[in-house]
């Protein structure tokens, strides 16, 4: 990835930043680290798993504050359950659903960024995770080589049309899940790209019982289509779908709602005990799901 620059790191926002923060050793430390180029070598908790210290921005949020980004969907996932991942990062979802599943169950993960995916797989690695299988793929709905940026700030890296990104190879999940049964949770978030990682996997959402998508129309509209197109996709594929609150509280997405604005996480299944683990579930008509957003 493209590394910031050095001389910034102590500007007057690092100071203030220091000042005001409840672990400012720790701050500090990171801050060292980064500039010497030693994170990569240094393990840490990040509350209930191990991860190394590499350059990322999710690595830097766990050092300074462990647990603090666990996987929503996770109240759900069972021992032996099958789980995909489809924009891995790190792993810090593949982690926690590997340990919760169990030997008997499995998780297959995508990154697309080489650079990220080798700090995916040193992660899991360091967990000691043998139900994992990684793959260095950028997920969409064609086979042809993509271009993948390589942004400083690694949780927005994504699928690119210039030729200064990365090439990278691409699959559709039909294939590369072709002889993978029964699918338990299927994760997606690809800054986008969802609706083309949709149209890929026909055939293997014929034998999913969970979706679980983000939802942003500012990053949709970058690749020409729009929230609804995600959600007529998802409903014709035989789901339902329903938006998951911060307070934990789920609600039914109807065609008068599915085009709200922001950042939110979508939950689709076909039976809706599944979901019963992690949240109440309600159904409200429009206007009233727009008063919670």
């Amino acid at each position: 990835m493209k590394k910031g620059i050095p001389g910034k790191v102590f500007s007057f926002g690092y100071w203030r930043n220091l000042f005001s923060h409840r672990k400012p050793f720790h701050y500090v430390f990171l801050r060292i680290m980064r500039i010497a180029g030693l994170g990569p070598f240094i393990k840490f908790d990040a509350g209930g798993y191990r991860l190394y210290l590499f350059p990322t921005s999710i690595s830097a949020d766990l050092w300074l504050l462990p647990g603090s980004r666990p996987y929503d969907m996770l109240p759900c996932i069972r021992p032996g359950n099958i789980v995909v991942d489809v924009g891995a990062n790190i792993g810090t979802t593949v982690i926690s659903a590997a340990l919760r599943t169990g030997t008997g169950g499995k998780v297959y993960a995508f990154e697309a960024h080489p650079e990220i995916f080798g700090y995916l797989n040193r992660n899991t690695s360091l967990n000691g995770l043998a139900n994992v299988s990684t793959f260095n793929v950028a997920v969409g709905d064609g086979e042809a080589p993509v271009s993948f940026s390589d942004y400083e700030e690694d949780e927005c890296n994504r699928i690119v049309d210039d030729r200064e990104g990365i090439p990278t190879k691409a699959g559709k999940l039909d294939d590369l899940l072709r002889d993978i049964g029964k699918i338990d949770l299927l994760k997606i978030d690809v800054e986008g790209y969802e609706l083309f990682v949709l149209k890929g996997a026909m055939e293997t959402l014929k034998r999913t019982g969970c979706v679980n998508v983000e939802i942003s129309e500012q990053h949709f509209v970058k690749y020409g289509y729009h929230a609804k197109d995600v959600f007529d996709f998802i409903w014709k594929s035989g789901f339902k779908c329903f938006r998951l609150f911060d307070d934990r509280r789920c609600e039914e997405v109807s065609k008068d709602t599915c085009n709200l604005s922001g950042y939110y996480n979508i939950i689709a299944v076909r039976d809706i005990h599944y979901i019963d683990s992690l949240v109440h579930v309600s159904k409200q008509e429009g206007p009233e799901m727009e008063k919670s957003t």
